[in-house]
């Protein structure tokens, strides 16, 4: 269980709402990397251009994972012990 609650520390989404902002940044490179399949003639700069893309769609992935390990309560609990720490 501790780990779980440590686990709270490292996710940046903190609610649903961050939640689907992530989801769209998400969408939004995956719609880069097609329109690059389709445009770009070189090899190289292609797997370049979308190596940025999707490095970036993974770490999101690696947040959406993390938010949703936590049950609810544990994001609002975790959130108010952090925030009370900082004092």
């Amino acid at each position: 269980m501790q780990k779980l609650k440590n686990l709270r520390c490292l996710a940046t989404i903190e609610n649903d709402r961050e939640l689907q902002a992530t989801y769209e940044r998400i969408k939004y490179y995956q719609e880069q990397i097609a329109l690059l399949r389709k445009v770009e003639n070189n090899l190289t700069n292609y797997i370049q251009s979308v190596g940025g893309f999707l490095t970036e769609i993974d770490r999101l992935n690696v947040k959406v994972a993390e938010y949703h390990i936590l049950h609810s309560s544990e994001i609002d609990t975790n959130l108010d012990s952090n925030i009370n720490s900082l004092n």
